[in-house]
């Protein structure tokens, strides 16, 4: 910039204009104004001037700049030179240091090593002294050794001249002795023949001395198996029942009257029911004579099909390994067992007369259809049944009596089968509760005859359960698919049940269930039952359906005589008195036909009956 900056040339004219119009004050301020304007344009020249002159300086400082740059530059460049040279002289040196240290080195390891030769040095000189002075010595005991040796060689060589002598005698010998051998060769391998053929016969009398040994060990089984059995029958056929002229009363009134009053008695469809329960009650009361430990215990049955697993399903609630119902994939179970829940075990073996026998666990174990077969007769004729007293959980056996029955068997089979269906059936009837076991192997579902079975017993609804055994052979869907089948043949066939559930008797678990688990089933039938109670109510019922009976018969020939009456009546307003007569010829016996006195009669020993019998009962069972 050239010139000056300048204030706007028009500002002081304005001013000045201003000035002559503007009164008192203001003009005055114009005034100063201007003067204001002035200083500060004079200001303002100054500072015009003095950057100027700052200008100039900065222009010559530039240059002095760019001088002192380009002599900066080409200073940098030697001092490159001169470090590079400097860089190089120092790695020479630590080189020359390098190679110097190492010659420092070496000089010392050469000053050690010739320090070392010098002392190897001197103990060798030291050892050849000591081996010239042992040498020496050797020598001299060398001399004295060659002199001995010398005498030895002569005192060897005369043993030698004498072992050749020996030699040739023995040469001799030998001669003789090859003539030896060879004369009794043949004699050796004709006895050798002779030790074969003994051989052979050794091996003979051996393979039939096992073979006696082994028959001897057979027979000897058999005659410790005849001695058990036959010590067995012994016992039973010996023990003597306890006395109860109560319970015989009992049974001569069953056995006699109430069979004679059966035999007289015709009203009743179902009589031979009747006669199987009372026979049953009285079987019943047999038992709480012969076995006290079930008296006020509900009495629950275990039944089903050949091989269902019931007797596995009862050990796995045994808590005593020791004790063990007997089990096998073929029918077992033959002589029926009644178990009862109790802190000490004691298996019991009832005979035909009521007495009692201690069994061993191993031998009560053992009671399969085999076993019972080699006996040569059915041995439920002498021992009916066998009582198990084991631990078990109180909570849910405490009160209970559990019947471990046999196998039922189809109807076309026959024999033992057959009669273990018979067997099964009459201990269910004694029974207040059933839980029947199906096998879940092979098939794993309900058998017709298994319903038909079912449905000839007095149990349904609450009083039934089902039990699918086994189930640890199949799977969770499998089990949910055949409970499904048995539910639905179950409801087709009418049959109720409190509930149904798959059960292991290995795992000693259940698995899923419909209805009643298995516990809850065992806990609603443990509790203690009214013996005497009991059989009344059992004798009332026989004694009320023949009571219906005769008394169903009473009616109906009570009504007929009427219709009979009122036949003759009509007839005597239609054909008159001639008919009439006529008709009573016709029927001369009509009173006797219509008679019901001894219906009537019946009635009244029923009741008398009746009452004996239940009298009998409670003095038995006090």
């Amino acid at each position: 910039m050239s010139n000056p900056p300048r204030i706007n040339d028009q500002a002081l004219p304005t001013l000045e204009a201003m000035t002559r119009f503007w009164q008192f004050k203001r003009k005055q301020l114009a005034a100063d104004l201007q003067g204001h304007l002035l200083d500060a344009q004079q200001q303002l020249d100054n500072l015009f001037s003095a950057n100027q002159q700052l200008t100039v300086r900065c222009a010559g400082q530039a240059s002095d700049l760019g001088f002192l740059q380009s002599r900066n530059e080409s200073l940098l460049d030697q001092l490159q030179v001169e470090s590079a040279n400097l860089s190089t002289a120092n790695e020479t040196l630590e080189q020359e240091k390098t190679k110097l240290q190492k010659a420092m080195l070496a000089l010392s390891k050469a000053q050690v090593y010739a320090r070392d030769l010098e002392e190897r040095q001197a103990r060798a000189l030291a050892q050849l002294a000591e081996l010239e002075q042992r040498l020496a010595d050797q020598a001299n005991a060398a001399q004295v050794e060659r002199e001995v040796l010398a005498e030895r060689l002569q005192a060897k060589q005369a043993k030698v001249a004498d072992l050749e002598q020996r030699n040739a005698q023995a040469r001799a010998q030998i001669t003789e002795l090859e003539t030896f051998l060879e004369e009794h060769k043949s004699k050796l391998l004709a006895k050798e023949e002779n030790v074969s053929l003994l051989e052979n016969l050794t091996e003979q009398l051996k393979a039939s001395h096992q073979h006696l040994v082994d028959n001897y060990e057979d027979i000897n089984t058999r005659h410790l198996s005849l001695t058990e059995k036959f010590s067995l029958v012994s016992k039973v056929l010996a023990q003597q029942p306890p006395t109860n002229a109560a319970l015989d009363e009992f049974a001569a009134l069953i056995n006699h009257d109430y069979m004679e009053f059966a035999s007289r008695e015709s009203s009743l469809a179902g009589e031979a029911q009747a006669v199987l329960e009372m026979q049953a009650i009285l079987a019943e009361m047999q038992m709480l004579n012969n076995f006290p430990s079930i008296a006020g215990k509900t009495v629950l049955s275990v039944a089903g099909g050949f091989s269902s697993g019931k007797s596995a399903f009862l050990n796995s609630f045994i808590q005593n390994p020791g004790v063990q119902l007997a089990t096998g994939i073929n029918p077992v179970t033959v002589v029926p067992s009644y178990v009862v829940c109790s802190e000490e075990t004691r298996i019991k073996g009832y005979s035909y007369n009521g007495g009692s026998l201690d069994l061993e666990p191993k031998l009560y174990a053992s009671m399969c259809h085999e076993y019972v077969k080699a006996f040569g007769f059915d041995l439920r004729r002498i021992l009916p049944f066998i009582s198990v007293k084991v631990p078990m959980d109180p909570e849910l056996f405490g009160n209970l009596c559990i019947i471990d029955t046999p196998g039922y068997n189809p109807g076309n089979a026959g024999g033992a089968a057959a009669a273990d269906r018979g067997t099964a059936a009459s201990l269910v009837n004694q029974a207040s509760a059933m839980i029947w076991v199906i096998g879940l192997d092979p098939a794993g579902t309900i058998d017709q005859s298994d319903i038909e079975f079912i449905q000839a017993t007095r149990f349904h609804g609450e009083s039934l359960y089902i039990v699918l055994n086994k189930a640890d052979v199949k799977s969770n869907d499998d089990i949910e698919e055949i409970m499904d089948q048995v539910a639905f043949d179950l409801e087709c066939a009418g049959v109720g049940y409190a509930g149904m559930c798959a059960y292991s008797s290995v795992r000693r678990k259940d698995y899923p269930c419909t209805g009643l688990t298995l516990a809850e089933f065992l806990r609603s039938i443990n509790h203690k039952v009214d013996v005497v109670g009991k059989i009344d109510k059992k004798l009332n019922a026989v004694f009320d359906a023949y009571q219906r009976a005769i008394e169903a018969d009473i009616a109906q020939l009570e009504g007929r005589k009427g219709e009979f009456n009122a036949f003759k009546l009509d007839a005597l307003e239609v054909g008159g008195t001639a008919l009439f007569d006529r008709i009573d010829q016709a029927f001369p016996l009509t009173e006797q036909m219509f008679d019901t006195s001894t219906l009537e009669k019946l009635v009244g020993e029923c009741q008398n009956l009746r009452g004996k019998l239940r009298k009998a009962a409670a003095k038995a069972l006090a």
